[in-house]
């Protein structure tokens, strides 16, 4: 990583959001330049601090869903990274949020392991998911297939897999 990656956190539980801190502190080439509880606040941040060029966030906000409100930055800031970091695996969710751009999706009940690898994975070009969420993509997957022969897969899903069997 030559240039850091410079945080922006989006969570309504503050708690969650000085844990990240926590974990994220001493990482080097990591810098937490700005925090969120809400879509609002997180757009201001990114307005007013343009050092951010990463994202990671929730989508149960207040207001603005994370889903939302990452569609806004994907449309205002195109090369921003966004991470989510969620409770939901559901493959709608999962399917909006890749479908709205993001670089990865990891669940809320991973490990420090599993974030810093999707923080350096993501901010290498790459995308990462999670095993959980990959998983779900491909039941959910293998479900509508045995129900119907056609897959329909956006362009974005269809990148993903491919991604996902190049590693």
């Amino acid at each position: 990583m030559n240039q850091p990656i410079k945080l922006l956190l989006i969570d309504d539980h503050v708690m969650l959001l000085d844990g990240l801190k926590m974990l994220l502190k001493n990482e080097p080439g990591i810098e937490i330049v700005a925090e969120a509880t809400n879509a609002e606040l997180a757009l201001e941040a990114l307005k007013n601090t343009p050092s951010i060029n990463f994202v990671i966030t929730d989508i149960n906000l207040p207001g603005m869903s994370g889903i939302e409100l990452s569609k806004v930055i994907k449309t205002k800031y195109p090369n921003m990274k966004i991470l989510v970091l969620s409770m939901f695996n559901e493959k709608a969710k999962v399917n909006e949020m890749i479908n709205n751009g993001v670089n990865g999706y990891i669940l809320k009940n991973t490990g420090k392991k599993e974030l810093l690898q999707a923080l350096e994975k993501i901010w290498g070009g790459g995308l990462f998911f999670s095993d959980e969420i990959i998983e779900t993509l491909m039941k959910a997957g293998a479900a509508e297939n045995r129900e119907d022969d056609s897959v329909d897969l956006t362009k974005r899903e269809l990148e993903i897999i491919k991604m996902i069997g190049a590693e």
